[in-house]
């Protein structure tokens, strides 16, 4: 099997582990009691690091689906992916301190906002990208929007936590599709 086909593989079951963690952390924070702002705020200090390393694995799918399929985008659209691993990094990150021992959730308080703006605007645009220029299947394109969408109304303290689990679904079939090399037969229209 050759290299970039077993690498799409293994990106492709990262991203699986991603979107599952996702599905599995936004289900937990969607049951708890929601926040009252500003008098309470849900707990959120268990679930965010799992979110983080789900994001991280994400990435990983995010990066091998845009590689596959970079050379059909405008280049701003490749330096909007760039944007998009910067912008989650300090999420990762955050989310990576906590688990070794680091508490406070502050950092969280800026993160997730700022991540999920930028991730969810640079999933839209590619998504849009690839659809337009029927780069991978269709159904791949409408699905890697829609849960960029999705990503752009998460909240973790209200009942749009549940926005979560489309955004995991969402990349758990993608990362399916990566894995099975659905995602890697490039569709171009010729235009006579």
């Amino acid at each position: 099997m050759p290299f970039l086909s077993q690498l799409s593989r293994l990106s492709g079951l990262v991203a699986v582990l991603g979107g599952g963690a996702w599905i599995i952390g936004g289900s937990l924070l969607a049951v708890r009691p929601a926040a009252i702002w500003p008098i309470t705020q849900r707990p959120v200090d268990d679930v965010l690091p799992w979110l983080g390393l789900g994001l991280l694995f994400i990435l990983i799918g995010f990066g091998r689906l845009y590689s596959l399929h970079a050379r059909h985008f405008p280049v701003w659209l490749k330096w909007g992916f760039l944007l998009t691993a910067i912008g989650s990094a300090p999420y990762v990150v955050g989310a990576l301190a906590f688990l070794v021992g680091f508490t406070g959730s502050w950092v969280f308080i800026f993160t997730v906002p700022f991540f999920a703006l930028v991730f969810g605007l640079s999933g839209l645009l590619i998504g849009v990208a690839t659809f337009r220029a029927h780069s991978m299947p269709r159904w791949m394109a409408v699905l890697l929007i829609v849960s960029a969408l999705a990503l752009l109304g998460f909240n973790t303290q209200d009942m749009r936590a549940w926005l979560a689990l489309p955004f995991g679904v969402g990349w758990l079939i993608l990362g399916l599709a990566l894995w099975s090399g659905k995602g890697l037969g490039v569709k171009t229209h010729s235009s006579t």
